[in-house]
């Protein structure tokens, strides 16, 4: 299972539930010490494989080159967490081009790069081989997010209407979801995670 954003937050939680039910992982993240941080917690309970990938979901090439190294890693792709992301908190009369731009980019644009690459280079290929699943984490935001702006909004309702086409073209082996972040707190394993919204995991 592929999970990004596996350094942190929701993607520290969600790979940690996934060891214990025996699942082989993928973990990828910018930064690759968060990434050997979650390894060595996740050894100290589970025996199972775990690859670590550094990427910037952002950048498209540098997208297809960690799929491909997965790949080469694990040989399969059945499931994708769809949870890399970050949060850029300001009113929407204080936020540059830029800063709106960055925020798209990274929660709608490299969720969007993930799911076609993991789809193209792996699912595609092997329609009814076995169960495959693309996961989507987004926000409980249907009743806006003060102090985040629109564009944490928009981009998460982008990603959440990411869906339905998809699903249509993926249906004889894929389930395309959505889930939604919404507990403040989560404790996996007797690891402790402050403020993460993932105890409702994916799972």
């Amino acid at each position: 299972m592929l999970v990004t954003g596996g350094g942190s937050g929701i993607g520290r939680c969600t790979a940690h539930e996934l060891a214990s039910l025996g699942a082989d992982l993928a973990l990828v993240g910018r930064k690759m010490e968060k990434l050997e941080a979650v390894k060595a917690e996740i050894e100290q309970t589970c025996a199972v494989k775990i690859s670590l990938h550094s990427c910037d979901i952002r950048e498209e090439e540098r997208v297809k080159e960690t799929v491909a190294d997965v790949l080469a890693a694990h040989g399969k792709i059945n499931h994708l967490i769809n949870n890399a992301g970050g949060k850029f908190t300001s009113p929407l009369n204080m936020l540059s081009g830029q800063g709106f731009e960055t925020v798209v980019r990274n929660n709608l644009t490299g969720g969007f790069l993930m799911a076609r690459e993991v789809f193209n280079q792996y699912m595609m290929l092997h329609l009814g081989e076995s169960d495959m699943s693309i996961t989507n984490i987004i926000a409980d935001m249907w009743n806006g997010m003060p102090g985040m702006g629109r564009h944490e909004h928009d981009r998460r309702r982008g990603l959440q209407h990411l869906r339905p086409k998809p699903a249509r073209i993926l249906r004889p082996v894929e389930r395309i979801r959505g889930k939604t972040q919404r507990s403040e707190t989560c404790h996996a394993h007797g690891v402790p995670y402050d403020r993460d919204p993932c105890h409702d995991s994916p799972i």
